[in-house]
């Protein structure tokens, strides 16, 4: 630790003594990972010196996404910009645990005023720390001209995936210095590469590729984590089928972060080098904000098609309620129209049946006076005849009948009996009944 603190301080030309005087006014600070040291905003009133770890400069936003502009490890130190009556622009936060040397800013400002070397080595740093702002300036307005770009396009073309997700592709692969850069789908057990920008010429548009764990994009969606390797050719005992596509195509570095929805990979996003070059922690962060804009892309297209297709659905469904309305009414129309029919026809049905009654019921009275008639065509009473008992009665089967019977004297204890049964009944028998009486009354 000791070499360690006369490492850092000699970044600052001060002697042994000056060194020896630091040391006793500073303090020293370990803090875990991720941090805040000194937070956007807020002016420091001390000198950190990174003694182990690293810190990292980062951009936080409203949502708590960050982005990385710089890291830096031993022997660096940050707080003095804060001296002066400008606010921090950004946070600095540990990217590792890391131990600090901190210094008040009054002995801070002591040392500044009394040590020329001191001066001209924090002004070097400060100087070197200007230049390298500049150039993490240049490199964040790029940035965010590329994200710019991609948001222009997903709200230019909602239904268009591919044109979006190829200049995903481009910006990826041109602003973090890689050969060639490939987004690919989820669909079912398989991955489908539907946009590449480069040299590399792998694999064809459309290629589909199963999930698996034998090459990097494979597992990253299978595991939904980011895989970054070094040396991809090095690596046949972890990816055996990405290691021999490596050594057959020349490439070396690769990373790849799946597009994630809701915790669940769509796709991913996967970026080569053709040397061994692993990429920095900005530009990591950078392909996870691109992969972040990719899966927004195929999102919005995933729900404008389902819109669009349930709209289709629903037009489809208007236009049989619209047509199915037209054969009902049509329907209703002919139904209305035969029940009109049918009324009238009741209608009269029901008057004739009501004459038929009428009729009937007279035709009841007039049958009910001629039966009343032949009963009285009967013999009234039952004649005497010494030596015998006469009885008789009749009982038409209906209102009037052909059957009768009559007692006709003949002379002094002479009767004549006549009974008769016309074949057929009703009216026709009753008259041809009447006439033979008269006939035997004669």
């Amino acid at each position: 630790m000791a070499k360690i603190r006369e490492t850092a301080l000699a970044r600052f030309g001060l002697t042994e003594i000056e060194s020896i005087d630091f040391l006793d006014r500073a303090v020293t600070q370990a803090l875990p990972k991720d941090t805040i040291v000194l937070k956007k905003g807020n002016l420091s009133d001390d000198l950190y010196i990174v003694l182990e770890g690293r810190v990292k400069v980062v951009e936080i936003d409203l949502n708590g996404n960050e982005t990385v502009l710089s890291s830096h490890g031993s022997g660096n130190y940050f707080g003095g910009m804060g001296f002066g009556d400008g606010m921090p622009t950004t946070s600095i936060m540990t990217a590792e645990p890391s131990r600090f040397l901190v210094l008040p800013k009054n002995d801070f400002m002591a040392y500044l005023s009394e040590s020329q070397l001191f001066k001209e080595r924090v002004l070097e740093n400060l100087v070197n720390e200007a230049e390298q702002k500049s150039q993490e300036l240049s490199e964040a307005l790029q940035q965010k001209t590329a994200i710019s770009e991609i948001l222009r396009a997903i709200s230019n073309s909602p239904s268009n995936a591919h044109s979006i997700l190829e200049t995903v592709a481009e910006n990826a692969a041109r602003l973090c210095e890689v050969n060639d850069a490939e987004i690919f789908k989820v669909e079912g057990n398989a991955l489908r590469l539907v946009a590449k920008y480069g040299q590399h010429q792998l694999w064809p548009i459309g290629t589909l590729k199963p999930i698996n764990r034998d090459w990097v994009a494979g597992r990253a969606v299978a595991d939904c984590r980011p895989i970054h390797v070094d040396d991809l050719q090095a690596a046949s005992a972890e990816f055996p089928l990405g290691s021999i596509l490596a050594e057959q195509f020349g490439h070396h570095t690769s990373f790849v972060t799946p597009l994630l929805r809701e915790g669940v990979a769509i796709g991913a996003i996967l970026i080569r080098r053709m040397e061994v070059r692993p990429l920095t922690e900005k530009q990591i962060a950078l392909i996870k904000t691109f992969a972040d804009e990719a899966a927004i892309a195929i999102e919005n297209v995933r729900l404008f098609n389902e819109v669009k297709e349930k709209s289709r659905k629903v037009e489809e469904q208007a236009k049989e309620l619209s047509e199915w309305n037209i054969k009902l009414e049509t329907r209703v129309a002919e139904q209305a129209k035969e029940l009109t029919k049918w009324n009238a026809e009741l209608k009269n049905r029901v008057v004739e049946q009501v004459a038929q009654l009428e009729r009937l019921s007279n035709l009841d009275h007039e049958l009910s006076l001629a039966g009343d008639i032949q009963k009285s065509m009967l013999p009234s009473s039952i004649p005497r005849l010494e030596g015998y008992e006469f009885c008789a009665t009749m009982l038409p089967a209906k209102s009037v009948g052909g059957d009768f019977f009559d007692f006709i004297p003949l002379g002094e204890n002479l009767l004549g009996i006549a009974v008769g049964d016309v074949s057929d009944k009703g009216v026709p028998a009753a008259l041809f009944m009447a006439m033979v009486r008269s006939l035997l009354r004669a």
